[in-house]
């Protein structure tokens, strides 16, 4: 097992080669924590207020920076669709930089990051917003790189509280925790399982989570849900915070989950 960096980029400087991603993402990555007390937040979507909000409501004394002993995790997708795309993607990488927060790359960030690999422009989910955004900064070459080498040192699944706690994008299915990814595990811990349409043209995808027997607790995101619901094993986290307007966490191992909503 690998130790956690406690600054800077001690991260990323501890992984071995193969969890340095240049073109596909692929890593499944183990920390044997400091503390094994985390605060888990859904899909952000570019709210950064309302991570704020909601790290003020958990007992933060600063947004983004957890209580001695605690850390936040972040289940991908930090940015479109919001009003703080940008902010909110540069907010995850300094806390994940600075020790305090560890991430999961999500379904938009991984189309981002394909796009600043230098593959063609996505023209749906909100990424146009977030590309705007980057390209009228202040220098945004720079910029852009910044964003694809942290993007780039982002695993797809996070193996934590040594193997009782899985976070994953979209979800894992338990034979895949337990084998190399391959490309069909790896879409699916990016996008779910689509299994048709909704009558509101949406993507219908499978409940995975009902199959799941697995022993460790996986906690994700990717669909969005009216209510978050606590399963014995499992929970998603995506509250469409972009429609709802309510943001989720979940602390850990206490399984308490956290909401705050647009004032």
């Amino acid at each position: 097992m690998m130790t956690e960096g406690v600054g800077g980029s001690s991260i990323l400087a501890r992984l071995p080669t193969e969890f340095l991603v240049v073109k596909a993402v692929h890593a499944q990555v183990s920390f044997a924590a400091m503390s094994n007390f985390y605060d888990i937040v859904g899909d952000l979507h570019g709210h950064l207020p309302l991570l704020n909000d909601l790290c003020e409501k958990m007992g933060y004394d600063a947004p983004l920076a957890p209580p001695p002993g605690r850390k936040l995790v972040f289940v991908g997708d930090f940015a479109d669709r919001g009003t703080h795309n940008l902010g909110s993607i540069l907010a995850v990488r300094a806390a994940v930089l600075s020790g305090q927060a560890l991430a999961v790359l999500g379904n938009h960030d991984a189309a981002l990051l394909r796009w600043l690999q230098g593959g063609e422009r996505p023209k749906k989910g909100g990424i146009e917003e977030t590309m705007e955004e980057i390209e009228n900064a202040l220098e945004p070459v720079a910029l852009k790189e910044q964003i694809r080498r942290f993007y780039e040192m982002l695993p797809l699944v996070l193996r934590l509280d040594n193997g009782k706690l899985i976070v994953a994008h979209a979800g894992i299915e338990e034979p895949m925790l337990s084998r190399p990814l391959t490309g069909h595990d790896r879409k699916f811990i990016l996008n779910g399982d689509a299994i048709g349409k909704r009558a509101d043209g949406k993507t219908l995808r499978r409940d995975w989570a009902l199959e799941y027997r697995g022993e460790a607790f996986v906690v994700y995101g990717h669909t969005p849900m009216d209510e978050i619901e606590l399963r014995p094993n499992s929970v998603n986290l995506d509250s469409g915070v972009y429609v709802s307007g309510t943001l989720t966490a979940l602390q850990w191992p206490e399984r308490e989950i956290v909401s705050v909503s647009a004032r």
